[in-house]
């Protein structure tokens, strides 16, 4: 506790509503215990609501919610708090002569989403290109993931934490992008491209343990209809697949409805994700005899 205290706190004095310490110890309390992620630390300090404030002594505002826990993980400098953590340990865990250490690195999941977003070809001319294309769609996934959608949600998902998307992407020259660029690469993208990346790092970022449940649904896109006031109808949609236990999309897949169903397109993402021993969530559309089969 005393090593946590030492961490700045990075956010601006109004909005603390918990001590920046106190939102860390519960992220730690929770990681030992097995639960992991910002919704897993979210239900560690809901349950435990009730134990936690007795013991902790804090009344007014409650236990830190799942939004507040996220914001802090997000904006700590994790160097600073690796660093108070290995001086905690070093005093707490007595390693014993002839005592064996493994060690290993793993790669952070964030980086290999990075890799996987280079690798989407980028659409504009060379004059006109002040931010990569990589960065610009890992910005809109990192908004979309914490609550942001559309242009405008991700321009103030960008603006509102420019200061640490700088500092820790190294932006110098330009700043984050505005709401107009972002709105112009999400247009022209090519989203085939994007949804196969994506899809691959999902399948690497997320295991699908068994009898999971994941759920499949197709909604269409605003403002992709064709002959709207005809039989002749076409629009776009996205079928996406949600692991209900991660709140994660972990696959998705564009069609148009005078190409293909909605059905098909279901059937081959199931294919294609090969994932086993999954129980998946449909509509009323697919009771279909070929799906059962």
């Amino acid at each position: 506790m005393d090593q946590l205290k030492q961490v700045e706190d990075f956010r601006t004095k109004d909005g603390r509503r918990h001590p920046l310490w106190l939102v860390l110890l519960f992220v730690t309390m929770g990681t030992m215990n097995g639960y992991v992620g910002y919704r897993g630390w979210g239900d560690l300090v809901k349950r435990h609501s009730r134990v936690l404030i007795k013991k902790f002594g804090f009344q007014k505002h409650g236990v830190p919610s799942y939004s507040t826990i996220r914001r802090v993980v997000m904006g700590v400098e994790f160097d600073k708090l690796a660093e108070k953590f290995n001086d905690w340990a070093k005093n707490y865990v007595e390693i014993e002569e002839s005592e064996w250490c493994a060690l290993d690195g793993k790669s952070i999941k964030g980086a290999n989403l990075i890799d996987q977003l280079k690798q989407v070809e980028d659409f504009r001319t060379k004059d006109g290109r002040r931010h990569p294309l990589w960065l610009v769609l890992l910005f809109v996934t990192m908004g979309t993931m914490n609550g942001y959608v559309g242009y405008r949600g991700w321009g103030d998902f960008v603006k509102r934490h420019s200061r640490v998307l700088i500092k820790k992407f190294g932006i110098q020259k330009h700043g984050v992008p505005s709401y107009s660029t972002i709105r112009r690469v999400v247009m022209g993208v090519e989203f085939d491209k994007l949804a196969e990346k994506f899809n691959d790092w999902a399948k690497n970022y997320v295991e699908i343990e068994e009898s999971e449940w994941c759920a499949l649904d197709g909604k269409s896109i605003k403002g992709t209809v064709k002959n709207y006031n005809s039989s002749q109808q076409n629009f776009v949609s996205i079928v996406s697949v949600f692991a209900c236990k991660r709140g994660l999309v972990v696959g998705m897949e564009k069609f148009e409805n005078h190409e293909t169903s909605e059905i098909q397109v279901v059937q081959d993402l199931i294919t294609a994700m090969d994932l086993q021993g999954v129980v998946f969530s449909f509509d009323s559309l697919h009771c279909q005899k070929k799906l059962v089969s």
